[in-house]
């Protein structure tokens, strides 16, 4: 199955980090929850979009003539839209596909 996160960013909580260790860097903290809290968003609302039969893609993968202003979600700042593969041309199931591979470590940062 495809996801636009890695798996690995929502076992790992950092909101016991600063209890943990005071010492540690407030900036460093505040960057691991922020992402953390991203990537918790990113798998809600691909938990909603399979429980709907359709896929969240990102607006890179998707044609700026084909965007539904109605299937538009934005999550911290960035859209994706709720499509089911039928509706998806092969070029944008490619690069969604690609977007999966490449970029599902670096989406929460």
């Amino acid at each position: 199955m495809l996801s636009l996160i890695n798996p690995e960013k929502l076992e790992k909580d950092p909101t016991k980090l600063l209890y943990l260790y005071p010492s540690m860097p407030k900036i460093r903290y505040a960057k691991q929850v922020d992402a953390y809290y991203k990537a918790q968003a990113i798998a809600a609302a691909e938990k909603v979009a399979k429980a709907n039969g359709c896929l969240l893609v990102p607006t890179k993968c998707i044609h700026y003539k084909r965007k539904d202003q109605s299937k538009r979600v934005v999550i911290y700042g960035r859209s994706y839209y709720i499509m089911s593969r039928d509706d998806m041309t092969d070029l944008e199931w490619e690069k969604y596909k690609i977007f999966c591979e490449n970029e599902s470590d670096e989406i929460a940062l």
